[in-house]
């Protein structure tokens, strides 16, 4: 039965090891923030709204993704995403 277990936890706990690294990353966009938009001509709000919506996309794929064979059919489509 503990084959079946670990897929099972493994997902959760990437989603959430996810979301806390968005969330630190978060912090660190602040700092950067003002060079960013000094670079591309973009407002600072046009940087976080891109930020937030690369988290919630993160997180829309990690509640989506909750059945891992799923998960694992679809990881491309699912991590892209959420990686940019």
């Amino acid at each position: 039965m503990a084959p079946q277990l670990r897929p099972r936890l493994g997902l959760p706990a990437l989603a959430v090891s996810q979301v806390v690294a968005w969330g630190v990353l978060y912090y660190a966009i602040m700092v950067a923030a003002p060079a960013i938009a000094a670079d591309t001509g973009w407002g600072e709000e046009m940087i976080f709204l891109i930020v937030t919506a690369a988290l919630l996309t993160s997180a829309a794929c990690a509640l989506i993704g909750r059945n891992g064979a799923w998960a694992e059919a679809s990881c491309e489509w699912c991590a892209t995403p959420g990686a940019i």
